[in-house]
């Protein structure tokens, strides 16, 4: 920049046409060499463009080392109109309006489109070129003999200058491209340009008395302006624009005005000019013949546009954005439809589907593998039904199907089938196989129901939620009867979440007996909610609605927190030794991802315990959900030396390598298994358990059974060498202060297996 700025101030310090235009030649050199800078040190997506620039230049600093040479006399048939001289600076306009025309160009589906863009500058520059025209060019030709030729250019430079300045106005007009400084400094070199070219024209027709330098002054700020612009970083910008995706596409109204005037502000002056010659009605016709011409061919253009618009809207009001399946808004609008052409003996069928442990694919691979899942099961469904029925998606996991009216009950139980059966093949994910599962509700109604679009979907919800707390993987029908139960349900979700949020829930502790210490030796810690609506909730009622609304994880941690609060509070009252502890259940959604070792960890760090005395309980069912993130995570709350027990054993899997792999350190007997002991007169229930703790002592791991009612089931176990047991006859479960003084009678009720015979050594040879 420094260099053009003193070839500006020789220029202004030696006056001279010679040394003028040789400078103003070589300034423009030095512009070319700024493109090749800018295009080096930046690196644009698209070069070509800067190339064009870069040809541009050469072609008008050729121009204006033609004219030095014409005025030093060295071609002297080259005067200052000459057609050469001409045809090279319009040879320079038309590249720099290629180059420019490129650095305007926008993506369609989000900036209008290139071609509205020149059509705009067409119309804009044939305004101005009537106005050009009308006050300049037609007065300057007037009584000169200068060739047609000429005359053409001196009409042809402001017309392609200002179609520079409109392609840069309609960027910066443009809502959501994004523009950098490069933009504003080239925009600002055209207006330059533009108004060197007027300037030119207004001296010719009032013979101003200024020196070439000065009637060359705008060219050089433009010059200069285009510089600094091509070495601005923000030039790649002009070749790559950037979006602001938050707004939409739209015509500003600075667009219409534009346009409007375009097109009145030619017809007015052509109305109010009173010359008669032949090249003035030439150019008049010529002018308006444009103009209707682009004007048309915009129109068809915004017509089509709207068009595009309108149904984009619908589109969008009409369809689900990430599946493009109908939208809740399209599927009560068929459903609707349905049952209006519902004829008599025909059935209408709604299944609502909800994909089942759908948040835990989330969890597990993230929400873009959830979000091609769901397009992927859309898919399915959509080419599986296409002939039986419309799908679409509500919101999250959740499908509905608009069956067509059948009057076969039979065939729309084969439909339900079918429907399931579209859902049982595993989902390839990026060569990970998904096996997924659904709970549907189905809703049927005749020609005679009086039930609404929304009420028929409501009821088909109601139907999914049911089929869900059957254990999933099923389809129910909807009855009348749902109501009160998901009314029910409703409710105590409501309240759940404002319990689990003020930690309205309580702890109750089981105590755990070693039969071998004959005392107690832990306990397990036990969710209960006193509801002020419902009175007391029991677990496997609130569990299952804390899991489906999400709440599960604030509530696990809630009951880690409070548990080993309390497990340190008993500590530091001396009331338990440093061995006793203190078991937490775990659900299936705690057990993916490393969350819950955190939670362990901090509660055991804040209240002062070892590894120890806590242990936590999972169900065989909640870890082969995801066995191994189950695995990963188990083992990672081993390595904090905190013991892992399998509950509810036998009920499931029940499988050795599953034991040995996982490293449980507790098994737990279920209950069912303790109920048929004692009083099994066939023996099948002490042999099953004889099995269990058999196998349990073979990988080294201690037992629990649970359950225990009865002192024949106690003296059974014992013979049997159980290691642990409760249940509700040593006590039920216990506030924390009523537990305190609950030990020693507990312990009491031991004393008569001090007197028993020798315990069966079931550890093997």
């Amino acid at each position: 920049m420094i260099s053009e700025v003193v070839l500006l101030l020789v220029a202004l310090i030696y006056p001279g046409q010679v040394i003028e235009d040789l400078a103003f030649g070589l300034l423009i050199l030095f512009y070319v060499v700024a493109i090749a800078w800018g295009v080096r040190r930046y690196s644009p997506k698209v070069k070509w463009p800067f190339q064009v620039l870069v040809a541009s230049g050469l072609v008008f600093a050729a121009e204006m080392y033609l004219r030095a040479m014409w005025r030093v006399g060295i071609y002297l048939r080259i005067d200052k109109h000459s057609v050469l001289v001409n045809l090279f600076a319009t040879i320079g306009y038309v590249l720099l309006l290629v180059a420019v025309g490129r650095f305007g160009k926008s993506d369609s589906s989000k900036d209008g489109g290139s071609l509205d863009l020149v059509l705009d500058g067409t119309m804009a520059a044939l305004s101005v070129l009537a106005v050009v025209w009308l006050f300049l060019v037609n007065p300057t030709l007037t009584g000169r003999d200068i060739g047609i030729e000429n005359e053409l250019f001196f009409a042809l430079y402001p017309m392609l200058s200002i179609l520079l300045v409109v392609i840069f106005v309609r960027v910066v007009l443009s809502e959501r491209r994004v523009r950098g400084r490069a933009y504003w400094f080239l925009l600002f070199a055209m207006i330059s340009i533009f108004a060197g070219d007027i300037l030119t024209l207004v001296v010719a027709v009032y013979d101003l008395p200024i020196s070439l330098i000065e009637s060359f002054l705008p060219y050089v700020v433009a010059t200069i302006l285009a510089s600094i612009g091509v070495t601005d970083p923000s030039m790649v910008l002009l070749v790559d624009p950037k979006y602001l995706e938050n707004k939409p596409k739209s015509y500003r109204s600075s667009q219409i005005a534009l346009i409007s005037i375009a097109l009145v502000l030619p017809a007015v002056l052509a109305w109010g000019d009173g010359s008669s010659g032949f090249a003035d009605h030439v150019a008049w016709f010529l002018i308006d013949l444009s103009l209707v011409f682009v004007a048309v061919v915009r129109f068809r253009r915004a017509m089509t546009f709207a068009k595009a618009t309108e149904e984009r809207l619908r589109r969008i009001a009409n369809e689900d954005e990430l599946t493009k399946l109908p939208n809740r808004r399209r599927l009560l609008e068929t459903l609707d439809a349905s049952l209006v052409q519902l004829r008599q003996g025909e059935y209408l069928t709604v299944a609502f589907v909800d994909i089942d442990q759908f948040k835990m694919v989330n969890d597990s691979y993230g929400h873009s593998v959830g979000d091609k899942l769901l397009c992927l099961l859309g898919r399915r469904l959509s080419e599986h039904l296409k002939s039986v029925g419309e799908v679409g998606r509500l919101s999250g996991d959740e499908f509905v199907v608009v069956f067509r009216p059948e009057r076969s009950l039979q065939v729309i139980e084969a439909r339900a089938r079918s429907l399931q059966m579209a859902l049982g093949d595993p989902v390839d994910l990026d060569g990970t196989l998904v096996y997924v599962s659904a709970s549907i509700g189905l809703s049927i109604v005749d020609s005679k129901t009086d039930m609404s679009p929304e009420q028929i979907l409501q009821g088909a919800d109601t139907a999914m939620y049911e089929a869900k707390s059957r254990g999933r993987n099923s389809a129910v029908l909807f009855e009348p009867s749902m109501h009160t139960t998901m009314s029910r349900k409703l409710a105590l979700r409501n309240e759940l979440a404002k319990a689990v949020s003020a930690s309205d829930l309580s702890l109750v502790y089981q105590p755990i007996v070693s039969l071998e210490q004959k005392e107690v030796v832990g306990v397990e810690a036990l969710s209960r909610w006193q509801s002020l609506s419902f009175g007391q909730v029991s677990p496997g009622e609130f569990i299952p609605v804390a899991e489906e609304m999400g709440l599960i994880g604030d509530l696990g941690r809630w009951a880690i927190k409070e548990s080993l609060r309390q497990r340190g509070l008993w500590n530091q009252r001396g009331l338990v030794s440093e061995d006793f502890y203190i078991s937490v259940n775990l659900s299936a959604l705690q057990l993916v991802g490393q969350e819950v070792v955190v939670y362990l960890q901090e509660a055991m760090d804040t209240n002062n315990l070892r590894g120890l005395g806590v242990t936590v309980e999972v169900t065989e069912s909640s870890v082969m959900k995801n066995y191994e993130q189950s695995k990963c995570t188990l083992r990672s709350i081993r390595n904090l030396g905190i013991a892992v027990a399998v509950d509810d054993f036998g009920t499931a899997y029940s499988s050795l390598a599953y034991l040995k792999d996982m490293s449980f350190d507790i098994l737990k007997i279920d209950k069912s298994f303790v109920d048929a002991l004692g009083d099994d007169r066939s023996g099948t229930g002490n042999s099953i358990v004889a099995a269990i703790i058999a196998m349990a002592k073979a990988l080294g791991v201690k037992v629990i059974a649970e359950g225990v009612e009865r002192r024949s089931q106690l003296e059974s176990l014992y013979e049997l060498g159980c290691d642990l047991v409760q249940g509700f006859y040593f006590s039920e479960p216990l506030r924390a202060a009523d537990f305190e003084a609950t030990v020693s009678a507990i312990e009491e009720r031991l004393r008569f297996l001090q007197r028993r015979p020798a315990r069966i050594d079931r550890s093997g040879p």
